[in-house]
């Protein structure tokens, strides 16, 4: 073989050899077309952080424009709210996600000291040789002003009801401290919360870790969520039902828990875990509520249980005085309970057997709860006009559900594209108008066609389909 067709061969073999390496390059720097469907869902790295730290800062003062900022950054693959039109849900293309939950402000506190100490003697002779245990948790107690004595009113109470109380605060609120609840007939948790779809809760706790419940994450029974209005843009670590269900066992009998946060009641899967889990009563709101409301509120609950009542004498003697009913965003909401409303805290100090009595009266006006199977998504496109002059304005219309990720594409009769990304108001609605252009890619006389696609936070898609003329 000559020299020269030595050189040749040697020369294709390089260039083969490159376009394979090449070729294997760009493999491994594609994205994974599966990642953002994976059920494993990741922790968020360091980006996915400064997004969805900024969104929560932005969700602070408005949810609607947290969601439309959000559909416009590049590393968000969706996001939405949830039932609750409050809580906000953020799933990143790398297969990540994140909660952000609804803002609280700073409460007004008032001592219960008259009914703490009136309640003491009675308390002593009530509970007798018996013995149980009680847990306070305060995950948020500087976050939302509480200060350094956070919950001690309501451990007072049941200290002086009989139970060995513990109390954590803050960081000390670690998932290992949610997981040992089942030990404590009598549970008390001041945190923020948000209902998901499917009757699910995201609670969350004051634990920042990730690595250690790697599992859990992978499971589904961990999360991590934002707090809207955060300043410091914390990560927290969040329980889902499914750790109730996977991680905590069995409490003992009339077990009284007590949620101080958002949309409990109306969170029907997380209630239904609980009762498997043997919790006879479950006290919390229907709707999302400010801690402006819910901490005097807890303490004057508490304080009426104090008095020997039972959780639905004392809630019935609470809303008769004004209290637990509350208004956020225009909404009634209401403080009530779920199970033994004849429960009482000697009750769950003894472990007593009780019948359940229906919860129809207190919990009637409550909002329904979401079910496991999603509403079907509805979708409606109006265009303002069916021929439009070229110079003149068009407006399009979409009505769906609040919330809802919306995009709105047009193709001109010369083949050119634009599109406009946002998201549903707190109504459902979706307007955008744009100048029919004199000038450029729009001027083409012909048919416009518009494509709306429409997904909602289950997932759900609606495609549809309109067209006007340009003349």
């Amino acid at each position: 073989m000559s020299k020269n067709s030595t050189k040749k061969v040697y020369g294709m073999q390089l260039r083969r050899l490159g376009a394979v390496l090449l070729l294997a390059v760009t493999w491994l720097l594609l994205p994974r077309p599966h990642a953002a469907l994976s059920a494993h869902v990741p922790v968020l790295n360091s980006q996915d952080k400064r997004v969805g730290g900024t969104a929560s800062e932005i969700a602070g003062r408005s949810v609607h424009q947290a969601l439309v900022w959000l559909s416009r950054r590049h590393r968000v693959a969706s996001s939405a709210v949830g039932p609750d039109r409050q809580t906000i849900v953020i799933h990143f293309r790398d297969g990540a996600q994140v909660f952000i939950l609804p803002r609280r402000v700073s409460p007004v506190r008032f001592s219960l000291n008259t009914r703490l100490h009136a309640y003491a003697d009675q308390s002593a002779v009530q509970a007798g040789s018996s013995s149980g245990n009680a847990i306070v948790l305060e995950p948020f107690a500087d976050e939302l002003g509480l200060g350094p004595s956070a919950g001690q009113s309501e451990a007072d109470i049941l200290s002086a009801a009989g139970f060995h109380v513990e109390i954590f605060r803050n960081s000390a609120v670690t998932v290992g401290v949610m997981e040992s609840l089942a030990s404590y007939s009598a549970v008390y948790i001041e945190t923020h919360s948000g209902l998901l779809p499917g009757g699910d809760l995201i609670l969350e706790t004051g634990d920042t870790a990730t690595q250690p419940y790697a599992s859990m994450f992978e499971e589904g029974s961990l999360g991590q969520g934002f707090v809207a209005g955060d300043s410091t843009r914390t990560l927290y670590t969040a329980i889902k039902s499914k750790f109730v269900a996977l991680h905590v066992g069995q409490f003992p009998s009339s077990s009284l828990m007590f949620i101080n946060g958002c949309s409990i009641l109306v969170a029907t899967q997380f209630w239904q875990v609980l009762q498997n889990h043997n919790v006879g009563t479950l006290i919390g709101w229907d709707n999302d509520v400010e801690s402006v409301v819910t901490e005097p509120d807890a303490q004057a609950i508490f304080g009426m249980l104090a008095t020997g009542e039972t959780v639905k004498q004392s809630l019935d003697q609470a809303a008769a005085q004004g209290k637990a009913i509350s208004e956020y965003n225009g909404t009634v909401v209401h403080l009530s309970f779920l199970g033994d409303g004849d429960n009482t805290l000697h009750g769950a100090l003894i472990g007593a057997t009780a019948t359940p009595v229906s919860t129809a009266t207190s919990v009637a006006t409550a909002t329904p709860a979401a079910t496991s199977t999603p509403v079907p998504l509805t979708a409606h496109v109006k265009m303002q006009r069916s021929a439009v002059r070229i110079g003149q304005k068009q407006k399009i219309t979409v009505n769906t559900v609040p919330g809802a990720s919306v995009t709105i594409r047009v193709v001109y009769p010369n083949r050119k594209k634009v599109t406009h990304h946002t998201v549903a108001s707190d109504v459902g609605t979706v307007t955008w108008s744009f100048k029919q252009s004199t000038t450029g890619r729009a001027m083409t006389r012909g048919t416009a066609h518009v494509t709306v696609k429409v997904t909602d936070l289950f997932g759900q898609t609606r495609q549809l389909h309109k067209s006007y003329s340009i003349t």
